[in-house]
């Protein structure tokens, strides 16, 4: 077998669900596409065939690989409802959307224009996400000591761990015999909660298929949203973890988003 790299690429369900910007449930395997138009999908597949212009019919769908042959085809809901409503209307028309296999490889490869409702959205889902099971774990156990380390790993992260927050933990040890070793804690904090927030940020892109690195020209602004949304989860915690269950999440997400917290507790 050979150890070269496939000249072929592939997407997961997930990954082309954030790429549409739809629910990954709003996309369709080609037998339940069809089993919505009420044809076979031997049908379907023959209007998905192209044409003498390379051009096929039928609703819009993406396949899941590159490659000539395998791969699954996932027909978008909104399309495939599209194509149902224009084969039953009365009086036919040319059907005016996109119509046969389409080209995920070139919303992947934008990586210099991210649609902001797909960032916008994936923050909050993973916000949400986090909340909930944060929630979760304390109605399961309320004692303020389960978890403890790795709470006040992240309190340290966030500068939560010094009264006031950072700026005023500043201004508190300026006259104390070991301010520089103090002040070099703070700083190291700081550096940590960088690395970690933008850690976090690059595995939750990836796992949304977008492409993304530190040389991202949007890379400041989803760094400072990501950051800003952990610190309403930590805030949140710190909150239910001193026995004030306000805000606690009154649905289950959308989504459970597999990106979770993950520090390491500095000894």
């Amino acid at each position: 077998m050979s150890d070269a790299a496939s000249p072929y690429r592939s997407i997961t369900k997930a990954a082309l669900a954030a790429l549409l910007g739809v629910p990954e449930n709003q996309l369709r395997t080609r037998a339940e596409a069809a089993a919505d138009l009420d044809v076979s999908q031997g049908t379907l597949a023959n209007l998905a065939m192209p044409d003498s212009e390379g051009v096929g019919s039928g609703p819009a769908y993406y396949r899941s690989t590159t490659s000539p042959t395998g791969g699954t085809a996932w027909y978008p809901a909104s399309e495939v409802e599209a194509f149902k409503r224009h084969r039953s209307a009365p009086i036919k028309r040319s059907y005016d959307r996109k119509s046969g296999q389409q080209d995920w490889t070139k919303l992947q490869d934008d990586a210099e224009r991210l649609p902001v409702h797909t960032v916008v959205s994936m923050i909050e889902e993973w916000r949400d996400s986090e909340l909930y099971r944060r929630a979760q774990a304390i109605l399961h156990d309320p004692n303020p000591m389960a978890g403890r380390l790795t709470y006040e790993e992240e309190c340290r992260l966030f500068g939560a761990a010094q009264k006031g927050g950072r700026v005023e933990a500043f201004a508190a040890i300026a006259a104390s015999k070991d301010a520089a070793a103090q002040r070099k804690e703070i700083f190291e904090s700081l550096d940590d909660q960088t690395n970690a927030v933008e850690a976090h940020l690059l595995a939750l892109t990836a796992s949304r298929g977008l492409s993304v690195s530190s040389a991202h020209p949007s890379f400041f602004v989803l760094t400072t949203m990501f950051e800003r949304a952990w610190g309403e989860v930590l805030e949140a915690e710190t909150r239910w973890r001193n026995f004030d269950y306000t805000g606690m999440p009154k649905h289950q997400p959308s989504m459970i988003n597999e990106i979770t917290i993950s520090v390491i507790v500095k000894t």
